[in-house]
This record gives structure tokens, C-alpha cells and sequence, in this order.
């Protein structure tokens, strides 16, 4: 049976099924659950690309309450802030996502707000500032730039930069954001917050390159080669951390 031959109601039990699918798969512990959304998407990108555009993705909160998750922890992102000068970025700035991706992301922290309100879900939503770290696919959409310039220095090959270079990133290393979803899970007071999850510093990627050259060991002469600025890129970026470290995350 192909998508369009489907009701909106058939489709919409349908997503809920593969959704809940995804969480009994995911979740080791009923009353804790990350909300992987990168995860859950993959599995279902053809068919949503189909049935939901300009929708808000999977109902993952709703099928949170119905298994009686006690606490989702949503793996948000800093580019809902967009690319205001403001610096550093904090949790009351106001958002304002300049790509697809970003919007996304912001609709899932309301979701989950709105869960939280409503239905007394416990969520958290933490916002994660290019992450990096081991075993991270470079190949991969959702990929940081760390990955992408290890593996072309390491295979011999000149990077890629999109811009000038000098465009700055909050860099947080994967083992940080793994023990703030910890603690995120079990905290105290952080019900219905979001809070930005990073180093609280920043690192252009021109200097990103120049360091990771000298690392790998690669003739200090070398020179990136540089290409157009991508469409929503944001310019800077650096987080406030104040509130992160008052919680413990």
C-alpha cells in the first residue's frame, strides 16, 4: 500500500505505531527516556517527507505520556537562536531559527513545554552546542565540523571551509553532553526548562583547522580551501552557561 493511498487518520496511526516502536526500542528505563529525534527520523524520513510537510514531526510526547515515560530529556539545538550578534547566547534571548532544521527544533521544545504544562510530563530540554567527540560519522548530515576536517587531513585531503573561516562556534566535546542528559534525567528543578549545554567559549574555524592540522601532524603550510557560505549558516555562536552550572548539568 503506497503513503498517498493512505487516510490522514490511518497515516497519523501509522507514524504513532513506528513512534512507539522507536521508544520501547530506545528506552532501558520506563520512567527515563532520551528523546533521540535524529534516530527516530532516519527510520522514518521517507514517509514523513511525504505525509508532513510544513507539520511538526513525530508526536514522540504523546507517545511518551501513553507509555508512562516518566521524564523525556529533548536533545535540542543552539540554532534556534540564529545568528543574532548577542554574545553569549543565553536561555531568555528570544529564539530565531533561520533554517528548516532550527524551526524544527524550537517546535519540539514547545512541544515538550506544552506536554509538561498540560499533562504534567516531566521534560528537559537541553540545548546542545556542536558537539564532538569519538566515533562521530563524518559522512553524516548531522556531523560536525571536527569529524568532517579529522577525517580529510587524516586521508591526505584539504578541507573544506564554507566562508571566510572566520566564523565562531562553542565547541563541546561528547562526554560533557552525555553527562548533562544524565543528570538531566534525575535533577531537581529543571522540570519544563531549557538550558543551553556547552563549553561557554568559542573557537573560529579557521583556528579549528590550523589546530587540528597541527595535531594530526600535517605540513604547517597547508591551506583550506575555501567555499560560498552555506544558506542559514550562522555566523557566531557561544553559550551562556550560568544556568547550566546553577543546576549541575
Amino acid at each position: 500500500m503506497k503513503v498517498k493511498d493512505l487516510s490522514s487518520v490511518e497515516i497519523k496511526a501509522l507514524i504513532q505505531e513506528a513512534v512507539e516502536k522507536a521508544l520501547l526500542d530506545l528506552l532501558g528505563d520506563p520512567d527515563q527516556g532520551l528523546k533521540l529525534r535524529e534516530g527516530i527520523q532516519e527510520r522514518l524520513k521517507h514517509s514523513l517527507k511525504r505525509v508532513q510537510k510544513g507539520e511538526r514531526g513525530i508526536p514522540a510526547e504523546e507517545a511518551a505520556r501513553d507509555a508512562g515515560v516518566k521524564r523525556v530529556v529533548y536533545a535540542s539545538s543552539s540554532s534556534i537562536y540564529g545568528d543574532s550578534p548577542e554574545l553569549p547566547k543565553h536561555e531568555e534571548m528570544t529564539p530565531a531559527p533561520r533554517s528548516p532544521y532550527a524551526v524544527s527544533k524550537l517546535a519540539g521544545e514547545l512541544y515538550c513545554q506544552a506536554f509538561h504544562h498540560v499533562y504534567g510530563l516531566e521534560t528537559v530540554c537541553l540545548r546542545y552546542f556542536n558537539v564532538f567527540g569519538p566515533r562521530q560519522d563524518p559522512s553524516s548530515q548531522y556531523s560536525g565540523v571536527v569529524a568532517k576536517f579529522i577525517t580529510s587531513l587524516l586521508e591526505g585531503k584539504q578541507v573544506t571551509i564554507f566562508g571566510d573561516g572566520e566564523q565562531s562556534r562553542d565547541f563541546t566535546y561528547v562526554e560533557n553532553v552525555t553527562e548533562a542528559n544524565l543528570l538531566a534525567a534525575k535533577a531537581g528543578g529543571v522540570l519544563g526548562g531549557v538550558f543551553n549545554i556547552a563549553c561557554g567559549d568559542r573557537l573560529s574555524v579557521n583556528e579549528l583547522a590550523r589546530l587540528l592540522a597541527e595535531i594530526v601532524g600535517v605540513d604547517p603550510k597547508f591551506e583550506p580551501r575555501y567555499a560560498a557560505p552555506r544558506p542559514g549558516d550562522v555566523l557566531h555562536s557561544q553559550a551562556d552557561v550560568l544556568k547550566e552550572r546553577a543546576f549541575g548539568l
